[in-house]
Parts: structure tokens; C-alpha cells; sequence
């Protein structure tokens, strides 16, 4: 057996198939992403790309910024299934969990930052502390840097840091939000695939800085007529940088003596195209994370009638998956194992896709008329007060009366002059 050991830590281990101890997969012609990070990915020349470098791209940024502050500011609510419908379970040990997961942060940090780590290294992960009963009262971020899935006997577990020393626990201990994966261990992050991609954009913004701290200026040969002392050339290359280097000295006039000639050389910024490429990049980073070039602020492409629509695709192409991922690892981690048949933990979209003020009426009015929704549900989906006394009830479009006073009409077991009718009439007559 040999082994790749890593800041004293195993990163790979090859064996032979005839193993009674855990397995950690991946190899040298695959390697893990917990080596690619330690290492870094010298993509483009000397530019290490590694999430650390790549957020220092204003458009990786905001893309990672606005899939995980977006979720994270979904209300995620523990129901229950019910012969009515469903009903919210507000006070179980899951919705405390989902509200105030631990002492250090709020409900939204947690899950923001959960997701910000998926979807830079690809994996979100946090140890889920239970008390003596079982029960979990406490869920800890943990670094993906601090956190390394092991498969063995097709079992997952997971040796984490936990104060301070690394332990092996079940999967049941750990919630694990992955990106996209090819093996069902874990997920590829955005910034590892796309290293070349955004190799280039940093190189880009590193040549756009040098050439501003240079003055804005292409770099150039100075030509003597002469050979220069060792003395005599340290001079004219220190002269030469303090007068004319740094963008505090544009426009200065160069003198130059003893038959010394400046030439210019290189491309000029126009010829490189460098504003095109970045607005390349930019959209090069959407295309990479899923996000509408608008909401990374390039709005180029975008209009009026069209960004209602590229917000709408957002909610069902990218952060959808997002929030599938969250809910399910959620809801099979914190549900007790005998009552997931009837419990699940779900996100609630329709803030995002409620539209403007018309198209949420005219949607409502619907669901109203045919029963399908009742005015205390409407209220809470528009963060209006409830009704106490008939905001539960349903009604039918005809006359907005209660539907089991209409069928009682129609079954005949109310008389046509009783006070139930003469309700529905007066109603009624409200109605026109």
C-alpha cells in the first residue's frame, strides 16, 4: 500500500481490492479536490486559481454571492402531512434547528454560508450535534478543507475537525451539500472545472493593474550607443523607474543623455481587445455559475421585457437544484426515520415567482374561485394580516359563499327561506 500524505494528512491511498479498512477514493489521474486546493492550479502562466483567488473577480463574487444569499433568504419550513393538507410544524426540533442552528449564527448565515462553499469547492458540510436522546439540537459549518468523505463497505462516513482533532463519524452525523458529482461522494466545485476559465480573467485583471501602475503605459527598451558599466546601468534602470514608473509619474518627460534612445514595444490595450475580454469573462463566469448576466450587472443583453424572464429561469434552473439538494439532505438528516413518509422540510418559492402586483391577483383570484385557497393562506403568501373569523373557510367563484352551505342548498337540507340562503343571497347581491 502506498499513500500521499499531505500536511500530515493521507490525501489519496492506493491498495488492492482485499481490504478490511475505509478506502479514500480518487487517484492521481483523477485527483480530489482537496489536493487541487492545497496545491492551488497554476492555470494561466504563474496565476494560482483556488477559491480564494477567484473572489477576487467582482463577477465570481457576485455569483456566488447571489445564488447563496438568494436561498439562504427563502423561508425553509418542517410540515407534516395531513388529511387537510399539510401543516407546519413550528415548534419541532428541525424548524428550532432551521431558525437558530447554533449559538454563533442565524438560521440565514447558516445556510448562506453552507451554500457559498458548495458552490465554491463543490461541498457544504456540518456536523449535526444530538443530545443524549438522539435528538439534534445543533448544526456546525465545517470547512470542506476539514472534511473528508470516506466510502467503505458502501457506507459513507466522514472524518471531520471537531475541537480540534479529526473524528470519524456516520453520515447520519453530517449534513453534506454537494455540487455536481460524478462519483456520489463529492461534488465538483465551480471554481476547480473552471480553473482555466477564470486563469484567464485574473490574468486579465492582473495585466489591467500593471498597466495602470505603470503609468499606462507598454513597457519599452532603452538602447545606449554603448556598453554600460554593471554601475552605470543599476543607475539608468533606477533613474529610469523612479521618474517614469508608477501611475504617479504620467505624463512625465523623460531626459535622456549620452545618446540613449527609448523604444516602445508590446501591444497596445485596444489591439489586445482587453475591454472586450473582460466582458467576455464576465459572461463566461454566468455561463459557469448559472447566473443571468443581469444580476452579475452586465447589462448588455438585457431589457425590459426580458430581465422578468431571465429572473424567472434563475429560480428554476439554478437555484432549484440548489434548494432540491438542500431539502432532501435536510429532511432525511433532521426527520426522524419513521415519520418521513408523512414530514419533509421544503423551501417556499413563491416570493420569487409571485411576479408583480397584477399577475399575483389575478393568480390568487383563480386558486380563490375554485376553492383551491382560502383568504388566510392568500394573507400569508402577501404578509397580511389573517382573518380570525372566516379567513379558513374555502369558497366557490359563483356567489363567494361557503362551499358547505351551497352544497347543503342543493341537497335540499336547507329550506329557500332559511338565514343560510338569505346569507348566500345577500352575498350575492355584495358580489354585483
Amino acid at each position: 500500500m502506498s499513500k500521499l500524505i499531505l500536511f500530515g494528512k493521507p490525501v489519496f491511498e492506493f491498495v488492492s481490492e482485499k481490504r478490511s479498512t475505509p478506502i479514500i477514493t480518487g487517484n492521481l489521474a483523477d485527483p480530489t479536490q482537496a489536493l487541487i486546493q492545497a496545491l492551488g492550479n497554476n492555470a494561466v502562466g504563474s496565476i494560482n486559481v483556488n477559491v480564494n483567488t477567484a473572489i477576487t473577480l467582482s463577477a465570481v463574487w457576485r455569483a456566488i454571492n447571489v445564488i447563496s444569499s438568494t436561498l439562504a433568504g427563502l423561508p425553509l419550513k418542517h410540515y407534516k402531512i395531513s388529511d387537510g393538507g399539510r401543516e407546519n410544524l413550528r415548534t419541532s426540533a428541525a424548524s428550532r434547528l432551521l431558525k437558530k442552528p447554533n449559538e454563533m449564527m442565524t438560521g440565514y448565515m447558516f445556510r448562506e454560508t453552507l451554500t457559498a462553499l458548495a458552490v465554491g469547492y463543490g461541498n457544504g458540510y456540518a456536523y449535526i450535534k444530538h443530545d443524549a436522546s438522539g435528538i439534534p439540537v445543533e448544526l456546525i459549518p465545517i470547512h470542506p478543507s476539514e472534511c473528508l468523505p470516506i466510502k467503505f463497505q458502501n457506507k459513507i462516513y466522514y472524518k471531520i475537525l471537531i475541537d480540534g482533532s479529526y473524528q470519524t463519524v456516520t453520515s447520519e452525523n453530517v449534513i453534506h451539500i454537494p455540487g455536481l458529482s460524478f462519483n456520489g461522494l463529492v461534488g465538483y466545485g465551480v471554481v476547480t472545472i473552471a480553473r482555466e476559465s477564470l486563469g484567464g480573467a485574473l490574468a486579465t485583471q492582473k495585466f489591467g493593474n500593471k498597466f495602470y501602475e505603470n503609468g499606462a503605459n507598454i513597457g519599452g527598451v532603452l538602447e545606449t550607443p554603448g556598453e554600460l558599466s554593471d554601475s552605470a546601468y543599476k543607475r539608468l534602470k533606477e533613474s529610469w523607474n523612479e521618474k517614469h514608473h508608477g501611475v504617479e509619474n504620467t505624463g512625465s518627460t523623460a531626459i535622456l543623455e549620452g545618446g540613449t534612445k527609448f523604444t516602445k514595444i508590446g501591444i497596445a490595450p485596444e489591439e489586445a481587445q482587453f475591454l472586450q475580454t473582460r466582458q467576455f469573462q464576465v459572461t463566461e463566469v454566468a455561463r459557469w455559475f448559472g447566473v443571468p448576466p443581469h444580476m452579475l450587472f452586465d447589462l448588455e443583453r438585457s431589457t425590459n421585457n426580458n430581465i422578468e424572464q431571465q429572473a424567472m429561469e434563475f429560480v428554476t434552473y439554478t437555484l432549484l437544484p440548489w434548494a432540491n439538494r438542500w431539502e432532501e439532505e435536510l429532511s432525511r438528516k433532521l426527520v426522524k426515520s419513521n415519520a418521513q413518509d408523512s414530514e419533509y422540510i421544503e423551501h417556499e418559492f413563491n416570493g420569487l415567482l409571485r411576479g408583480d402586483s397584477k399577475s399575483r391577483a389575478e393568480y390568487y383570484k383563480g386558486l380563490f374561485g375554485v376553492a383551491s385557497i382560502t383568504p388566510n393562506q392568500i394573507a400569508e403568501l402577501e404578509n397580511l394580516p389573517k382573518d380570525p373569523l372566516n379567513g379558513d373557510t374555502h369558497y366557490v367563484q359563483a356567489a363567494y359563499a361557503p362551499v358547505d352551505k351551497i352544497a347543503a342548498f342543493y341537497e335540499g337540507k336547507a329550506p329557500k327561506d332559511s338565514k343560510d340562503t338569505n346569507d348566500i343571497k345577500d352575498k350575492n347581491d355584495e358580489a354585483q
